[in-house]
Formats: structure tokens, sequence, C-alpha cells
């Protein structure tokens, strides 16, 4: 059996952590500016330019220093977008800014995007990116082009901090701030591998500012996954076991089978555990607290794979809320459920068991859910 990470990092890892900070971009929007702001704005402290790429009506100003977006006159993505100078990717750089609505009505506070000027959500150079959704504030990913949900909400006159860690290609996606009391990963997106990238924000038709918005290269472990990854199993035989860490994240790469996928989780015993199950009908979480199993949450297949498809899955196991994810190239990234166990069951196991496996694992990683990042 695996007996890696938990999850937690070690007092010499937090140490490595005290690095020298490298930034690629930074600006906390110093100096206050009225409408229309200069552009392209030489950024505060530094380094970078930030473009007011539209600005129709004058109403993104630097105010109370804080980037500052006023509510449209019209429903439009096209009136007010602003774009840093380029930031390169490359493992373990952080792109994350502060940000607080006031009026919701979609908008978006941080997107990774191959070009600098205008972009609409659902064009496909959108790389990466988090997303306020409707006067509800649902918050939701952009995974390269394709928009999810991730079941939470956002509260008004609060204050989160997304970001969006680079991958060689695809992104960790976290958050933090509110009922966000740690940093949270959200997903793992292994989509896109575009080197050089732009910070955008837009606004469709919101309230909200924007603060720090930077770029870094974080220090040790996360300038390496291996060193902050709990563990990982490449095409693991049934019966395969290892130690996750008490809130995680599964990021599993899958060839699909017509046959079962049964993956056990924060097992307490042989009757006592959570399961993710996989099959042609669709995606499962299920629970089995002494008896037989039983479907807490139900994903149906759009359309059914194909036999030997590639199919991602994410599975997310903080405290006790659960939440999947899937993506497949024939209907792209879909938010399969969320589901909160007010029993609390299960939530300090750790072990994990491949129970039945079909078609194969490539690849299956584990993530803590919540780590200390150094920003």
């Amino acid at each position: 059996m695996l007996t890696p990470l938990d999850g937690q990092l070690s007092p010499l890892t937090q140490q490595r952590q005290s690095s020298a900070v490298v930034y690629l971009f930074r600006d906390e929007f110093i100096t206050n500016e009225a409408a229309p702001i200069i552009t392209p704005r030489t950024s505060e402290p530094g380094p970078g330019t930030l473009t007011v790429v539209a600005d129709t009506e004058n109403q993104i100003s630097v105010t109370s220093n804080k980037l500052t977006f006023g509510v449209p006159s019209i429903n439009s993505w096209t009136l007010q977008q602003t774009a840093s100078s380029v930031v390169t990717r490359a493992v373990g750089v952080i792109s994350f800014v502060t940000f607080s609505v006031s009026t919701a009505n979609y908008f978006v506070p941080l997107w990774l995007c191959s070009i600098a000027s205008s972009l609409q959500p659902g064009d496909t150079r959108n790389k990466h990116g988090v997303y306020v959704y409707s006067g509800t504030r649902g918050l939701y990913l952009w995974i390269s082009g394709f928009q999810i949900n991730t079941g939470y909400t956002l509260a008004l006159n609060t204050e989160y901090t997304c970001a969006l860690l680079l991958r060689a290609s695809g992104a960790f996606y976290f958050v933090k701030g509110g009922t966000f009391v740690d940093w949270t990963l959200l997903y793992v997106s292994t989509l896109d591998s575009t080197a050089a990238l732009f910070m955008r924000a837009n606004n469709y038709r919101s309230a909200f500012t924007l603060d720090n918005l930077s770029a870094r290269q974080l220090p040790a472990p996360f300038d390496n996954e291996v060193s902050w990854r709990t563990f990982q199993l490449l095409n693991p035989p049934t019966g395969t076991t290892a130690t996750h860490g008490t809130n995680f994240v599964f990021d599993i790469k899958y060839t699909y089978s017509a046959d079962l996928l049964l993956l056990d989780f924060r097992i307490q015993d042989t009757t006592h555990y959570w399961q993710l199950y996989i099959s042609s009908s669709g995606i499962y979480l299920r629970e089995r607290n002494g008896g037989g199993l039983v479907n807490r949450a139900t994903y149906a297949w759009p359309s059914v794979p194909n036999v030997g498809d590639t199919v991602w899955v994410v599975l997310m196991a903080d405290g006790n809320r659960y939440c999947g994810y899937v993506y497949l190239p024939s209907f792209g990234a879909k938010f399969c459920w969320t589901y909160t166990d007010v029993s609390n069951l299960f939530l300090t196991a750790t072990q994990f068991k491949a129970t039945s496996i079909s078609g194969g694992i490539p690849e299956l990683n584990a993530w803590p859910s919540r780590p200390e990042l150094p920003i």
C-alpha cells in the first residue's frame, strides 16, 4: 500500500517556501485615478503594464486603491475589458487576483487568454479562468473554452481571491475568502499548453473591484508537482490501495469501458466507505454505511462514450462536500454533481482502493484540497 503525504506540508517544506519572491506581473493599484484611466498603465509596484482593452462608457477607474468596474448601461461583454502584459507559462507560475462584487450580473475577475485584444465568453482562446455567473453569483470555471459550474455561490461585498496555478499543460484552480477559510483546490485541468498568456478581466453588467492582480513563480514545493502531490498511480491493477489526505482532489485519466469502474475512498472498514462508480449509464457518488451501497449523486452521460475513449474525471472531497466533473472531447467539460453529506460520514478516513477497474486507468493523481499556497 502506498503511504505518501496526507496533504500536510512538512516543516522543511514550509522553510523552503520562504525563498525570494519572483513576480512576473504585479499591480496593487497604489495610485487612484478617475476614469478614463491612462492605458497602458504602468503596474504598481510592477513589473508589467495593464491595458484597458475597452471602456466605452468610461466606467473603469482606480478608486480606493482598487481597479473598479461600474455597471454598464446595457448587457454586453464588449464594453469593459482589461489585459495584463504577457505571462509566460511554466510549472509553478501562479496568477491571482482579489475581487469583490457589489452588483452581480456576470463578470470575469480572472481569465488567462492567448490574446490581449477583445474577447468574449465561449472563445476557445480563453484558456483558464474564474467566472461569476448571473445575479445568483455562482462560481464557475473556464476550462479551455468550456464553462463549468462548481456548485458554490459567492456572497456580495465579500473579498475572494482566485488563483490559477499553471502546469506544463492545464492548471490548478483555487479560491480563498468568505466561507473558503483556507485555499481550496476546486479543479485540476490537463487541457491546453499555450505558452504566452494574458491576465484578463471582463464585465457584462456588474459592479466589482479587483486588487493585487499578480503573477509570480511559486517556490518549492509548488514548482514541482511531484513535491506536493499526495500520490500518483499509473495503470494500477484492481486491488491497488493507497492513502489520500483528509481532504483531497483526484484527477483521473480513464480509458472508458462498458463495464464498471469502482474506486473506493474514505474507507473506514469493509462496509463503511464512499465510492466513485462509473458505468455505461453515467458517473455516480455512492456511500456504504454498514448496509448496501446507496447512490448519493448521479450524472447521466449526454452521450455514452465509445469503448476506448479517454475520459478525464475530477473528484473533490472537501469536508462533507463532494463535487464531480468530467471531460470528454466529444462533449467538453461538464459539472456532474455536488453533494453535501449532513451525516458527516467517514470524514477522517484516508484509505483508497481500486476495487474494480475495467478499461484501465493510465493515470490517477491525488492532491491535497487545502494546500498552503505561499501568496
